[in-house]
């Protein structure tokens, strides 16, 4: 039993990486978000249209982005 849930759980992270290379290929920022829009998540060229870090981006609600100059809202 343990094997199985050991060989779901790479199954799983293996999926996950394989769509996270291939949403960074799209061209527009994509972001991630929360029900209550916290990012969860930001990808490359969002990062680079925005010139923001994942630090700076990842757990803030949408709004709080861009020192609330209206970019996200």
């Amino acid at each position: 039993m343990e094997k199985q849930v050991e060989e779901k759980i790479k199954d799983i992270k293996d999926s996950e990486a394989f769509l996270t290379r291939i949403i960074q290929t799209v061209r527009e920022g994509l972001l991630v978000l929360y029900p209550d829009f916290i990012v969860l998540s930001a990808y490359n060229n969002f990062l680079k249209t925005f010139k923001v870090t994942h630090q700076d981006t990842i757990g803030r609600k949408l709004y709080e982005l861009g020192n609330h100059q209206g970019y996200f809202y």
